[in-house]
Parts: C-alpha cells; structure tokens; sequence
C-alpha cells in the first residue's frame, strides 16, 4: 500500500506512547498515520549562528545556545476537522485519539509511523489536540505506568522537557515542566484529501527554536527560571503550524 506524506508542522517533534484504543468512523473507512520528527533540536543564540552547541560568544555572559534531547507533552485528545460543505450530514470530525496519550519527541523519532487509526475519507482543514493535566482522582490510575508516571504526580503536569543550556560554553542539564492545559486548532495550509486507496500520513515537527526565543527580542529564553514558564508555554501553543507537503 502507498504512503501518500501529509504534513503537520507542529514546532515540537513528538514520540507517541498511548494505548491501542483507535476510533472508526461510520460507513466507509480509511487509514492514517502519524510520525513525528526534530530536524534541529539545537537553539542558538543571534551571536552564534552558524556555530555548534558548546562554542562561546565572544565578549558573552549570556546563553549561547540550547539543546534539546526530549519533550514530552500529555494530550487527552487527538482529533481531525472536515471541511464544512454546508450539508451537517457530510460533515466529518473523527477522533484519532480520545484517551491520555503522551507525545514523546526526541532526536531518534521520525521512523516508522507511531500511530494509526481509521477515518471516514474526506477533505480535512485542520487537526485538533487538547494538552491535559491528570485530576487528581486520575493520578493513582496512571501513577504506576512508566509512560505516564512523571504527569501523574501531585503537581500535574502538562508537558516536560529535557536538554543542555550552554552559557560560555559551559553545558548544565535542565529539566522544564509546565502545567498548561489548551485546546489547540492547527489549520492545514491547504485542505488535506484522505481518500480510500493511501495511507494519508500526518508528519508532526518539533522545532524547539520557536518555543525558547522570545518573540520581541529575539533573546533565547533559559527554561530554568521559573518566571519564564508563561512564555516558554505560550510559545509552544503559538509554535504549531500546519502544512501539506
């Protein structure tokens, strides 16, 4: 069967560990994927374009850059939007996923498609997601599941990222953890056409240099300061974009 690549730039790269509960449309059904993919996960610095991770900026102080190895992100639901034609009863909405998965992206994703589900075929103009936090009566249901374990803790959190912060070339391992919770419409560039014959794959990309800039000034954004947690997690629901490739 061919693969026919749709792509969904998501400013992020994502790893999806979830449960095998996929939901199939009514009447006529069609498959599609999803693989997610980091083409950078290296931030740097204005003064160190064009230079590695580890190098310093002349007559510096500040950060030079950022490197990010995983970001995991909690989402309750994973879910397509037809294209409204006027007529409700041709009108499709198919869930991908309707229970807690976790969004894994690092730098060894973007193999084979990490998740599959069934859809009515269609014309598709976007693709929703809704970031979760556990309630408080979910953390002893996951508690125990290594996928799910580190967001069902007493401070519930949204989504977790990992990586290294040079500042003079100086590398110091962070760990950012925020506790946002959003639902997210990610409109396709141009719609999207799921027919019967392809496998319609969706491609999720990750790019951490929009989630650590700061939109104004340009300057990196050192995620181990708690004061910049609102922007870090503004960024990243500002950082999605959709496009077909």
């Amino acid at each position: 069967m061919r693969y026919k690549i749709i792509g969904v730039l998501l400013s992020l790269t994502i790893l999806i560990s979830c449960s095998d509960d996929d939901t199939t449309g009514p009447g006529t059904s069609t498959n599609v994927a999803i693989r997610v993919v980091m083409p950078s996960p290296v931030v740097r610095a204005a003064a160190m374009q064009g230079k590695g991770p580890g190098d310093v900026i002349l007559n510096g102080g500040g950060i030079d850059s950022i490197s990010v190895d995983r970001v995991r992100l909690l989402i309750s639901r994973i879910k397509l939007t037809g294209v409204f034609l006027g007529d409700s009863t041709n009108f499709n909405e198919p869930d991908i996923k309707t229970e807690p998965v976790v969004l894994t992206v690092d730098t060894t994703t973007g193999g084979q498609p990490l998740l599959e589900a069934t859809i009515p075929p269609g014309d598709y103009e976007k693709i929703k997601f809704e970031f979760h936090r556990f309630s408080t009566s979910e953390l002893s249901d996951y508690a125990s599941d290594p996928t799910f374990s580190d967001f069902a803790t007493s401070d519930r959190k949204s989504s977790i990222m990992e990586g290294r912060i040079y500042c003079d070339g100086v590398a110091e391992p962070f760990v950012f953890s925020g506790d946002a919770t959003a639902n997210l419409s990610v409109f396709f560039d141009s719609d999207v056409q799921v027919d019967e014959v392809d496998i319609s794959e969706l491609i999720l990309e990750f790019d951490p240099s929009t989630l650590f800039v700061d939109s104004k000034s340009g300057d990196l954004i050192d995620p181990r300061e708690s004061k910049n947690e609102n922007d870090i997690e503004k960024n990243l629901k500002d950082a999605i974009h959709a496009y077909k490739r």
